[in-house]
C-alpha cells in the first residue's frame, strides 16, 4: 500500500521535473531502503515526502520558528500570527511537530511515535502542501487507501 502510494504521488509531482541526478539517486535508494526493510518503517512516507521536497524546491523555510507560531504553508514559513489573508495554515499545536519530523531520517523515524490520527493529520497536510506548491497536483486516489488500511 505504502508503494503504490509513493507511485502515484510520484506520477503526479514528477510530471514536470526534467533530467535531475540528485533527485533520481534519492528516489533509488530511498525504493532500496524500503524494499531491504524488515521492520522500522514508520513514517517512511513522511520522511521521504518531508526530503522529496528539497529536490523540488519546495522545503519550506524552518527558520526562526518559535513556540505558538503559525505555519503559512502557502508562503512555507512561520508566522506568529495567523495568516487572514487566507486558510492554507497549520495551528500552533501542529505546527510544534514540524522540526521534529524534518530532523527524522530513514534510520530514526521509528524513534517519532505518533497515533494514527496524527499521523493521518501529517500526510494529510504534507498532501496539501505539495498541492498548493505543485501546478496541477491532484487529490491522490491511493491516500484514502493508506489511511482506511491503517498504514498511516
Amino acid at each position: 500500500a505504502i508503494s503504490l502510494f509513493l507511485a502515484e504521488f510520484l506520477y503526479r509531482a514528477l510530471r514536470e521535473e526534467g533530467e535531475n541526478h540528485s533527485l533520481f539517486a534519492y528516489l533509488k535508494s530511498s525504493i532500496i531502503w524500503l524494499d531491504e526493510a524488515q521492520k522500522r518503517y514508520a513514517n517512511f512516507h513522511l520522511v521521504f515526502l518531508i526530503n522529496l521536497s528539497h529536490f523540488l524546491g519546495l522545503y519550506p523555510n524552518l527558520e526562526n520558528y518559535c513556540k505558538g507560531d503559525y505555519f503559512d504553508m502557502l508562503n512555507a514559513g512561520f508566522t506568529p500570527t495567523c495568516p487572514l489573508q487566507h486558510s492554507f495554515f497549520i495551528l500552533p499545536k501542529e505546527t510544534s511537530h514540524l522540526p521534529y519530523l524534518t530532523r527524522m531520517n530513514y534510520e530514526t523515524m521509528y524513534l517519532f511515535k505518533m497515533n494514527r490520527t496524527e499521523s493521518i493529520r501529517c500526510l494529510t497536510i504534507i498532501n496539501e502542501y505539495y498541492q498548493l506548491h505543485l501546478p496541477g497536483f491532484s487529490e491522490l486516489k491511493s491516500l484514502k487507501i493508506l489511511q482506511e488500511l491503517d498504514i498511516t
